[in-house]
């Protein structure tokens, strides 16, 4: 009886949810209000980076990505680039190999200039100073579950871009933390391949303190015209003649590709944006700010090491794949669990293992890691395996080889 009682209740509240998220989308189509819910700006992700469908190259794309990684190894000036790099040059790029080596050479020319460390620390730290530098400009960096997409909320009337030229450290810190923050909310191949929602709150904007042309010539020519992403939208909110005068300014520095996505004149209905996300304090929603810029570029590192592309056989753990050694192929699980076979049959004859599983190798009891013996450092975990399969269940997989 009591716990029909409590079903019955869930029910009421799941259903009262409902029909709020209902009014709430029909009030803020946008999707920009905070929910009533939860915290005034809901940390909102969409699922991990051990989502395949998130990580997925079509035929077409992977062979983008393959063309540029052999044309990146063939150029001497050119640095090797993970396979995550070449992949999201690909899907920009697509056939565009001398765009795709253009866009390779500028970035690696800003990495070397700005020491860009790529990792989570240096990019919590650059975004940090980044906000430090321009109190109150980084709104918010989160995923939208209305549009797919992730989210950049900047305040642009924060931005004293005059002041940057009695600063010489000041340029520096906004390159690197606008990078870092494209790396966070470009965290997997469906993000890249859908682009990012860009929204700016400008009311307020003021010509002579806000704007430099000189400055953002070069910001865009350094950085913003090389990385690798599209915008999906460009919301300018609460704009005037003088914002309409900026972006006339900015058309004649960006292709027309960008200049096309930008929406302007937006009224968000609710205010100023910043009056939505630096709740309850302009410190508070840094801080949380910053959490999921680390949580985005974490989940970037960790699709970079582990690309899925045989998600359903292993989980990778000691080597990085190699675009072009990818098979696709319909097997059937070993007995054993660990070897996959073309044929239905009792003798399995492998046609690829587990790629942690470099012998001479062991799973341990529970059936889940999976050991490497080493003489001189005794035994050593390097990767864990799914749970065993049934018997000769037909899956289609990714074989993934590897280059020693």
């Amino acid at each position: 009886m009591a716990d029909n009682q409590a079903a019955q209740a869930q029910a009421v509240r799941a259903n009262n949810a409902e029909v709020a998220n209902q009014g709430r989308a029909a009030r803020d189509p946008e999707g920009l209000a905070p929910r009533e819910d939860a915290n005034p700006v809901e940390t909102v992700f969409p699922p991990g980076p051990h989502d395949a469908n998130r990580m997925m190259l079509s035929d077409q794309e992977r062979q983008w990505s393959i063309a540029i990684k052999e044309a990146i190894q063939e150029d001497p000036e050119l640095a090797p680039i993970s396979d995550f790099n070449c992949a999201q040059l690909g899907l920009i790029e697509k056939d565009n190999i001398e765009g795709a080596l253009e866009r390779a050479r500028q970035m690696q020319a800003f990495r070397e200039e700005y020491r860009i460390a790529d990792d989570e620390e240096s990019g919590v730290k650059a975004v940090a100073d980044w906000m430090e530098l321009f109190p109150g400009m980084v709104l918010s960096v989160s995923y939208s579950r209305l549009e797919g997409v992730y989210v950049l909320v900047l305040d642009d009337t924060k931005f004293y871009a005059r002041n940057l030229d009695d600063n010489p450290k000041g340029v520096p810190i906004w390159f690197c933390g606008n990078y870092y923050v494209y790396q966070a909310i470009l965290p997997d191949f469906q993000s890249i391949r859908k682009g990012l929602i860009f929204c700016v709150e400008a009311g307020g904007f003021d010509w002579k303190v806000n704007f430099g042309l000189t400055v953002f010539r070069r910001f865009w020519t350094e950085l913003a015209a090389y990385y690798p992403y599209h915008f999906k939208e460009i919301k300018v909110f609460h704009g005037g003649m003088f914002v309409n005068m900026m972006v006339s300014m900015v058309r004649q520095v960006v292709p027309k590709r960008i200049h096309e996505k930008f929406q302007l004149g937006t009224v968000s209905g609710l205010g100023r944006l910043d009056q939505l996300y630096l709740v309850p304090n302009l410190e508070a929603a840094n801080q949380r700010t910053l959490r999921r810029v680390q949580e985005c570029l974490h989940m970037r590192a960790w699709s970079s090491r582990f690309l899925p592309y045989d998600y359903d056989l292993c989980r990778l753990g000691r080597a990085r794949l190699s675009l072009s050694y990818i098979l696709r192929v319909r097997a059937v699980a070993c007995d054993d669990g660990l070897r996959y076979s073309s044929q239905r049959d009792d003798n399995c004859n492998p046609i690829g293992s587990c790629p942690v599983c470099s012998p001479p190798t062991h799973q341990c009891d529970d059936g889940l890691t999976v050991i490497a013996k080493d003489i001189t450092n005794g035994c050593t975990v390097v990767g864990t395996f799914p749970p065993r399969p049934v018997e000769h269940e037909e899956r289609v997989f990714d074989i993934v080889l590897f280059e020693d």
